[in-house]
């Protein structure tokens, strides 16, 4: 019986997921976050689609005469291929990747956050939006509710991030900080099926 009552809620459970809005939510009953960006419904990429995408993730600076010459299209076809990919989400935007230690912020730090209640999550998310220092802000499973990705220019502005900022949110319990000694790899670049049905 306690089998099939909880075969139910996760039946329940997939359906809210399958129909949440693509933005993190709690799910109160089950007492868990969930990301909804993790659960978007796959988008379905031929193999020249891939092929642009590993290009462009490569060099996002890339001419679109150098991308036709590459996968074999005409100017205007890679630009409408790219131009669709970019209306569906899939390239979500084209930076400039900058050396955090020549512009002065040479400390990396990991910051592990756990919040009181789901009445305080959007308390964090506005804080963790509007803190420069803050590059990504994550819903994790485990011991703790979020897992931030802080740059400060050293420990003592860590510090004034730390209790000056994040501690001060209302509804934050605890934190764990890690700092980054050496970083052997950092990219963006997202991992890609290989071929891609035609």
């Amino acid at each position: 019986m306690a089998m099939i009552e909880q075969n139910s809620k996760l039946d329940g459970l997939d359906r809210k997921i399958r129909t949440a809005p693509l933005k993190p939510c709690y799910l109160e009953e089950q007492g868990i976050f969930l990301c909804m960006s993790t659960i978007q419904r796959k988008t379905e990429l031929d193999s020249l689609d891939l092929k642009l995408l590993e290009r462009l993730m490569a060099d996002g600076r890339v001419t679109w005469a150098q991308l036709a010459a590459e996968v074999g299209l005409s100017g205007p076809s890679v630009t409408e291929r790219v131009r669709k990919l970019e209306r569906l989400g899939v390239l979500e935007g084209f930076t400039a990747k900058v050396n955090p230690e020549s512009v002065g912020y040479g400390l990396l730090a990991f910051v592990s956050v756990s919040i009181s209640g789901p009445t305080h999550q959007q308390d964090l998310l506005r804080w963790a939006e509007s803190a420069v220092e803050v590059q990504e802000c994550h819903v994790i499973a485990g011991a703790y509710d979020y897992l931030l990705k802080v740059r400060c220019h050293d420990s003592k502005d860590l510090e004034r991030v730390l209790n000056g900022g994040l501690r001060l949110v209302p509804g934050v319990v605890r934190t764990n900080s890690s700092i980054a000694l050496t970083t052997v790899k950092e990219t963006s670049a997202v991992p890609l099926p290989h071929g891609g049905g035609d």
